[in-house]
């Protein structure tokens, strides 16, 4: 009786810890760094990306932020192709992203803004005016309050986020994810060779991981891949910023860069110009329409074919292996 006495007041006690509310004081602690850290990869002030976290999720303790891990309410959108919840919110039953992390949800805040054409004014701003960038959030079309900005800048003065946007970070990240994959944030003093004892893996295969050559030496913040990267990601389209190779942006998203190069036909270093999209994910193939094979009538020739089935006379050779323009009658040619 006592046993059983002991064990429910112990489940008593967890269960009151765990449904405790984070007050926003700890929701800081707990999140500055990886704020400071996508500042320093994406150009977002941190004091930004915690005060929309804080006011968005509740201090971490919304139902969207507790089920999905989604901190930002960013709704799925058509470009979205990863795990999904539904949630109340402007309209019934609403699609929102869901994460395997918290972290995972800050780095894609930063991948939706830097990526989304609308938000590109923001980054013509400096890194530490809060004020602008609060004010700009809202003119890109983040938020539907019109009180939105005031709100943020509250949240910054009250808790003196503005602090961080100065930079500072010790990297107390906990283990985050980006497109499915374990990722590590590197400090200034380490070496490619004790990152790979850190994380139980050896230095051949983390180089081929990550596609490092000989020289490279990791910065303080630069995302290390523990995982295989993988052939595509949930998004459909990246912006370019105009700085970023297509081998940066795979690198961003978790994609090889081999994937990116065949779907974009352009080289790895190759420098997209501010605002062009490029293809994250395998393009679709769309069913052709009408008949795959034309019988050969009399009369007909390669060109007059061609017209009918809106097709070229080259992509009619390649498809029948054709090395003239002759053709029989009766002979069936293919069309797609």
């Amino acid at each position: 009786m006592r046993t059983l006495l002991t064990i429910s007041l112990f489940l008593l006690i967890a269960q009151q810890c765990f449904s405790q509310k984070l007050s926003t004081e700890d929701y800081v602690k707990r999140y500055k760094d990886i704020a400071i850290h996508e500042m320093k990869r994406s150009g977002i002030p941190a004091s930004i990306t915690l005060a929309q976290g804080i006011l968005e999720s509740g201090s971490g303790n919304s139902k969207l932020a507790i089920d999905a891990n989604n901190h930002f309410g960013i709704k799925c959108h058509k470009d979205w192709t990863g795990p999904k919840v539904y949630h109340d919110d402007d309209a019934k039953g609403e699609c929102f992203r869901k994460y395997k992390s918290a972290n995972e949800s800050y780095l894609d805040h930063s991948n939706f803004l830097v990526g989304k054409k609308r938000y590109s004014l923001l980054f013509d701003l400096k890194k530490d005016d809060y004020v602008s960038w609060a004010h700009g959030l809202k003119k890109a079309g983040y938020a539907t309050n019109p009180k939105y900005p005031e709100l943020l800048i509250k949240l910054i003065n009250e808790h003196e986020l503005y602090l961080y946007d100065k930079g500072d970070i010790h990297y107390n990240i906990l283990a985050s994810n980006i497109n499915g994959l374990r990722v590590y944030f590197a400090k200034s003093t380490e070496s490619t060779l004790s990152i790979a004892h850190k994380n139980n893996i050896s230095l051949r295969k983390l180089a081929r991981i990550n596609n490092w050559n000989k020289d490279y030496q990791p910065k303080e913040g630069d995302i290390i891949f523990l995982e295989k990267k993988k052939r595509q990601c949930p998004h459909n389209w990246h912006h370019a910023d105009g700085n970023e190779t297509l081998h940066e942006i795979a690198h961003k998203y978790g994609i090889k860069t081999k994937y990116l190069v065949k779907r974009n036909e352009k080289p790895a270093n190759f420098v997209a110009n501010k605002g062009e999209k490029i293809s994250l994910r395998k393009k679709k193939r769309h069913k052709q329409k009408g008949p795959k094979y034309y019988t050969v009538k009399k009369g007909d020739t390669l060109y007059s074919i061609s017209r009918s089935f809106q097709i070229t006379v080259d992509e009619l050779k390649r498809l029948n292996r054709l090395k003239s323009n002759m053709i029989k009658v009766g002979s069936k040619l293919k069309l797609h």
